[in-house]
């Protein structure tokens, strides 16, 4: 259990001490996580809202602030709140302040279908609106932060199980999350999500040859290795095609190695080579993808846009979470979505990683997959416009 547990308490404590309003007319949906999340939350946007929101009441979304550079694009018209969780988690007034505004919403049913949560965050915010029906789906934690989930738990009304009678890496979230409705509406048995969010954005006919090759994942280790993107960079240059190498901020340390590398090669390589490392802003990477012919990626929040704008998609998936974002349910929708990977006897470690490698600060679930298999995919998916289903890779 954290230290700062007991100060954080106490700004909760603190928080129910200001007065809620009696006229209740909101449901709160509870998402924070990332990008890729926030985009397989919004494939089931409608579903939530057809079924677990009652006519009359107002729907409201408490997302996470990593979703600011999207929020315009695929949730306008949308009332949404985002909260920055590290803050949450750590700054007392900043805690206090929150929780304040969440009890003076008018919270009736606070819902919060967030299977791998932090309970100091997630939890917290549940508790912290007041509602009268609190409808959360039963959580996996860490072990140290199980003492807080059950501190929280008394608390929630409706709590979903999602998992029995799975094996890991056998629910996709966006199963677990039809699932979680189904539990609480049963007359949302059939439903399913959107498999398309372009219909969302401003109508295009733009396109391009571009390879995408985004470099970032989530969390540094998670990254395919640098060295194995710019060979499959230069290879594919070399076929050809336009190859732009993508970054956000966040991957701004690779830069300088990229940089050398592509000084090192001929004007002709060069000419058919894109740098877009920390260039970019969301819009125009959310534009590019639109246009692209194929985006190559690890398991991260560009590949779930990929995936989501019907733009053919190869990742280079490890096994921590395997199975819960990618792959994708083998339905034609996602035919254009390919994993690879190489199973391993530690998959579902959830990243705790005991054999993570020195050299290149990757999983080796991720940097097993070849150079030679990453080529191999983009050149069969580039012919037309259909790949195949997810095909697991020899290990």
């Amino acid at each position: 259990m954290p230290r700062r547990w007991r100060m954080l308490r106490f700004a909760d404590l603190l928080g129910r001490l200001f007065p809620a309003p009696e006229k209740r007319d909101t449901v709160l949906l509870v998402r924070t996580f990332g990008i890729g999340d926030a985009l397989l939350f919004r494939a089931l946007l409608e579903v939530y809202k057809a079924t677990l929101v009652p006519a009359g009441m107002r729907c409201v979304i408490l997302g996470a602030t990593d979703w600011k550079p999207i929020v315009a694009d695929f949730f306008a018209g949308e009332t949404v709140i985002l909260v920055d969780q590290k803050r949450y988690a750590r700054r007392f007034f900043y805690r206090l302040r929150f929780n304040i505004m969440l009890r003076r919403l008018g919270v009736a049913r606070v819902i919060c279908p967030v299977y791998r949560r932090n309970p100091i965050v997630a939890d917290a915010m549940v508790a912290a609106t007041d509602a009268p029906e609190r409808w959360v789906m039963q959580p996996e934690v860490a072990p140290k932060m199980q003492a807080i989930a059950d501190y929280f738990r008394p608390g929630m009304t409706r709590v979903i199980d999602t998992q029995s009678g799975s094996q890991q890496g056998e629910r996709h979230e966006l199963q677990r999350q039809l699932d979680f409705i189904a539990a609480l509406a049963p007359q949302a048995q059939d439903a399913s999500p959107r498999t398309r969010l372009d219909d969302l954005l401003p109508a295009t006919t733009e396109r391009s040859d571009d390879i995408l090759i985004n470099l970032g994942a989530s969390y540094g280790p998670r990254r395919w290795p640098l060295a194995q993107w710019l060979q499959v960079a230069e290879i594919l240059a070399a076929d050809g095609h336009h190859v732009v190498l993508v970054g956000g901020p966040a991957e701004s340390d690779l830069l300088p190695a990229t940089a050398a590398w592509y000084l090192a090669l001929s004007r002709e390589q060069r000419g058919n080579i894109e740098i877009a490392i920390a260039d970019w802003s969301f819009a125009e990477l959310i534009r590019r993808t639109r246009r692209a012919r194929l985006v190559l990626s690890s398991d991260t929040g560009p590949a779930h846009l990929a995936a989501l704008l019907g733009v053919g998609v190869i990742v280079a998936l490890g096994g921590g979470h395997f199975g819960e974002f990618f792959p994708y349910p083998q339905q034609a929708a996602w035919s254009h979505v390919r994993v690879l990977w190489h199973r391993r006897d530690c998959y579902f470690c959830s990243w705790d990683c005991p054999y993570l490698s020195a050299e290149t600060h990757t999983y080796p679930c991720i940097s097993d997959i070849t150079v030679d298999e990453m080529v191999a995919a983009a050149r069969d998916a580039l012919p037309g416009p259909e790949l195949t289903p997810p095909v697991q890779l020899a290990g």
